[in-house]
């Protein structure tokens, strides 16, 4: 269907079209054959409600205009109150949400199991950079994209062997990946 006939929908024919209604299940088919050590983080609208340890982020200020991105965002707020998943309305700064989002899961966290050395740190930091650099990659290969991983800067983080470090490295994809290739990412 093309984007003009798309745009002619209400949005509630749309929302029945979105194909997160069928990616949903396939990513929870993918995370459960994943280790179960360390402790993963799985996140994003395809996500479906549920599950022992979720919280959903509804930060209605960040809400388009458009009737389609309101419907979405009312659609994924309803499919997790019936599932149960606690919502947490994000209005404060990003330092005050991570403090809240920690708090909800202090208790799993705790009990981990956690990246217990520098090498199991460093590799699960990479992991993250590296899906980054694959995310931009596909982003950049669809026939309409305007930028590359030459020329698109994205946020890295801090591979170094300071487990406090907060750092973020940034710099394009395609630099990340020639450094990456002989040494861990670092901010220093």
């Amino acid at each position: 269907m093309s984007v003009e006939k798309r745009r002619e929908l209400e949005p509630e024919e749309v929302l029945d079209l979105w194909i997160h209604w069928e990616r949903g299940p396939m990513l929870v088919d993918d995370v459960r054959e994943l280790p179960r050590s360390p402790l993963i983080v799985v996140e994003g609208t395809t996500v479906p409600a549920g599950g022992r340890y979720a919280l959903w982020l509804n930060r209605p200020a960040a809400w388009s205009d458009d009737p389609v991105f309101v419907h979405f965002a009312e659609a994924i707020v309803e499919n997790a109150r019936r599932h149960g998943v606690p919502i947490l309305t994000v209005t404060e700064t990003v330092e005050e949400t991570i403090r809240a989002v920690e708090a909800h899961f202090a208790d799993v966290l705790a009990r981990g199991p956690r990246a217990e050395t520098l090498e199991d740190r460093r590799t699960l930091l990479r992991e993250a950079n590296e899906a980054l650099a694959f995310q931009v990659h596909t982003g950049t290969a669809r026939p309409w994209a305007t930028e590359t991983p030459e020329t698109m800067t994205r946020d890295f983080i801090c591979e170094c062997d300071d487990p406090e470090c907060r750092a973020i490295v940034t710099i394009t994809v395609e630099q990340f990946e020639r450094l990456a290739r002989s040494r861990p990412i670092t901010s220093s």
